[in-house]
């Protein structure tokens, strides 16, 4: 079967909500306040106003003060692969590809086909969804320190190892070719999301076996490697309303600090900040931020 005809088989897992891999079967198909009325003026105590400020900011959720772009993302082609077999979950023993994606990020479905859209490359980090390659569908850009289990270490082995394009056949003087390589970064970072930033042992939630010679000791080094580093990245939540006639696909990891990559504020948490600090200058007045694209 053609790699570009494959489908990513989901492998859904309830003990795990947002991590996970991407896999290709072969033998399945590739799987405010308020203000005194009366003469212009504002009638603020500076305690009660320092008060309610140190509150809104503590009791502010991080994610919610910046939260995640919504942005059009289109998965494919494959680039390097190796075929194992793992257990998780409900599959026992499933064939499945696992290395290094590409992937297309836009603000807008038609900005999928323009020259300014973003291409990547990229690891799957999603067990509970699927998807085709040239599938369509948006995402919400969310820090991996934020909903991704050991979002830190996995981000730290894919700006270091992933975020360049895998060739050679002795990939950083490490012995293996570009699909043995890619195949270890992508089983590392699904130990990282399964298996706790462990290799596989009795009892372990994640189970693979079948690869190649001098694989498995990869995976190890970075595991190891991961253990005692941490790093920042974006990874592209597809658990989101989608446009009519759209399903949503997996979730993928994406470079941050690049074009569309870059956190944005969340109008109703900057419209109650914007608010209490105009109050402190005698003034009151916001501006809401136009997001693009669809917005699921």
């Amino acid at each position: 079967m053609n790699q570009a005809n494959c489908v990513v088989q989901r492998i859904y897992a309830r003990s795990l909500l947002s991590g996970g891999r991407c896999s290709f079967s072969p033998s399945r198909g590739c799987r405010f306040y308020g203000f005194d009325s009366g003469p212009p003026h504002v009638n603020c105590k500076p305690h009660l106003l320092f008060s309610a400020l140190v509150l809104l900011v503590c009791s502010a959720n991080p994610t919610a003060v910046f939260a995640a772009p919504l942005d059009w993302f289109k998965f494919g082609p494959t680039q390097a692969v190796d075929v194992v077999t793992i257990s998780y979950g409900s599959f026992n023993n499933l064939a499945v590809y696992a290395g290094q994606y590409t992937g297309t990020i836009a603000s807008t479905q038609a900005g999928l086909s323009s020259p300014l859209a973003q291409t990547f490359n990229t690891f799957c980090v999603d067990l509970a969804d699927e998807v085709t390659v040239g599938q369509v569908y948006e995402v919400a850009q969310t820090p991996t320190s934020g909903g991704l289990t050991n979002g830190g270490a996995i981000a730290y082995l894919y700006n270091t190892y992933g975020l360049s394009l895998i060739t050679g056949s002795n990939v950083n003087g490490s012995g293996l070719n570009s699909d043995d390589y890619a195949a270890a970064l992508q089983l590392a970072i699904w130990d990282e999301l399964a298996n706790n930033g462990q290799a596989p042992h009795a009892g372990s939630a994640l189970q693979y076996s079948g690869l190649n010679p001098g694989v498995a000791a990869q995976v190890q080094q970075f595991l190891t490697l991961a253990n005692s580093n941490s790093s920042n990245a974006i990874w592209l939540d597809s658990n989101v309303p989608q446009p009519p006639g759209f399903t949503p696909g997996q979730g993928f990891i994406a470079p941050v600090g690049q074009g569309l990559f870059v956190p944005a504020p969340e109008p109703p948490t900057v419209v109650l900040l914007s608010g209490v600090f105009c109050c402190a200058c005698g003034g009151f007045g916001y501006r809401r931020r136009r997001s693009t694209g669809l917005c699921p």
